[in-house]
């Protein structure tokens, strides 16, 4: 048989034997199986995650075992991260009208109101001016650490928190991308914001000046209320006229302050009213607030206080 014969016969042999090899199920089944896992992962957390949002500054107070206080800005605009130590020996006025305390007690008593590190953020936003509601024990100090392991305990571990699962894992991911030069810590005992003082229990310890310092007041600005100049009104009815600690609050985040209306006091809660939901929602996080979406207003934002809020203010 001449050899070009040959040569055409095993080329159409060839041919046939590949037609005949089809792709098996199980591979198809395998491919589905990588798009489904992670859609399904994505899901999850998605359903978990209660506060993070990409295009918005995340501030966490984070109460540790020795009494000391980490407040940290999760900056996704501008990847970075500012970790804010407040000593545990600096006097506040507690949250709720508990008196005065060092903060290292703030926890304990938390605890004792069954609220635990909350009442901790809340005296936070109410003595400093720091606006944060969102709160966690001291297992959540691995986002700040600089290793991977305390990271990964952070997102996995048990521990008190008012972060969902999928905020943690949000928040681990985000701070194992933020490069060394964009994290900052700065120690208020350090800073000119508190001072070395005989306190009311006549033991040395620190107290806070009245300068809010402006480098730390802006790490808490929003810049987009800041662009916006969201225009914000206060009707305060509460007996001690909490309006305008409300109001020095929330124009620490950007928001301008145009009126404080004292009226009537009333045995309300607070309601925030506003066009944008986005901003209705993050005011009604913070101050623990019914919401009002009303596009109709003549401001962006009326923020309405009663006795009820004041109590816990």
């Amino acid at each position: 048989m001449p050899a070009q014969r040959k040569s055409v016969r095993r080329e159409q042999r060839l041919r046939k034997k590949h037609k005949s090899v089809k792709p098996k199920k199980g591979n198809k089944f395998k491919y589905l199986i990588f798009f489904l896992i992670p859609l399904a992962l994505f899901l999850w957390v998605s359903g978990t995650t209660k506060y993070w949002d990409s295009n918005r500054k995340l501030t966490l107070a984070i109460a540790k075992s020795n009494g000391d206080v980490s407040v940290v800005v999760f900056d996704p605009i501008a990847d970075s991260m500012t970790n804010i130590e407040i000593p545990g020996e600096t006097e506040v006025e507690v949250a709720r009208h508990k008196g005065v305390w060092r903060l290292k007690s703030v926890a304990k008593l938390g605890e004792k109101e069954g609220i635990g590190a909350q009442l901790t953020a809340e005296t936070l936003t109410k003595h400093f001016g720091f606006p944060v509601f969102l709160w966690a024990e001291e297992g959540a100090k691995g986002f700040v650490d600089d290793n991977v392991p305390g990271l990964l305990s952070a997102v996995i571990s048990s521990y008190e928190t008012s972060l969902g699962l999928g905020d943690k894992i949000q928040i681990g991911y985000f701070s194992l991308k933020v490069k060394n030069y964009k994290k900052e810590t700065i120690n208020l005992a350090e800073t000119r914001y508190l001072v070395k003082a005989i306190l009311s229990d006549s033991e040395e310890g620190y107290r806070v000046t009245k300068t809010f310092p402006p480098a730390i007041s802006a790490l808490f600005a929003d810049p987009e209320i800041s662009d916006q100049t969201a225009r914000t009104k206060i009707v305060d009815k509460t007996t001690n006229e909490s309006g305008k600690a409300v109001g020095e609050i929330v124009q620490v985040l950007g928001y301008k302050v145009v009126a404080v209306d004292l009226e009537k006091s009333e045995s309300t809660n607070c309601t925030v009213a506003g066009k944008s939901s986005r901003n209705v929602d993050f005011l009604a996080n913070l101050f623990s607030c019914d919401k009002v979406i009303d596009s109709n207003l003549g401001f962006d934002i009326i923020i309405t206080l009663g006795d009820s809020f004041d109590r816990r203010f």
